[in-house]
């Protein structure tokens, strides 16, 4: 995507903080403060997109795995929501809301049951031919993020590389 590269954006962190720019963020030359404001540059990045953005969050129909029952997730899923209502009895025999769903190992994993396997509410899943809608949250690279995203991180991160290299 075009905007900010990453190199730039750590240029824009170590020239805030008073540091030379770099001209490579690869190799065995690579100093401690581009180091840390490339770690910094990360850390912002992923916070900002744990709060979910037009650019990493989509509903997906996700098909169940016939072999063990469980629902994949795409690679880097951070969060997952669940669309489709699965309601489950508990040991009691009491009727309990929907499931609460986490990503575990990248995939769906049943919080309330603690299994990755949903093959007994396949009945309740036949609405959408036995898969899952959820809605996804994924963890896109600094580079695939779109313009303003890449700013507010930019901008975010050079703020908290000053504050902790020049504690000021």
């Amino acid at each position: 995507m075009a905007g900010i590269t990453e190199l730039e954006a750590i240029n824009y962190m170590l020239i805030n903080a008073g540091e030379q720019p770099v001209t490579s963020l690869t190799g065995p030359d690579l100093a401690t403060d581009t180091t840390t404001a490339r770690f910094m540059l990360g850390i912002v990045a992923k916070e900002v997109q744990e709060r979910g953005l037009d650019e990493n969050v989509f509903e997906k129909l996700i098909p169940m795995n016939q072999s063990d029952g469980s629902f994949p997730l795409p690679p880097h899923t951070i969060d997952v929501y669940l669309r489709t209502t699965i309601r489950w009895t508990d040991d009691t025999g009491e009727e309990r809301g929907n499931i609460n769903i986490a990503p575990r190992d990248n995939k769906v994993y049943n919080v309330d049951q603690q299994t990755f396997d949903f093959s007994e509410y396949e009945d309740q899943l036949a609405e959408d031919k036995g898969s899952l809608r959820v809605v996804v949250k994924v963890y896109l690279d600094f580079d695939d993020l779109n313009s303003v995203t890449k700013r507010t991180v930019m901008e975010e991160a050079a703020r908290r590389y000053q504050l902790a290299t020049q504690a000021s």
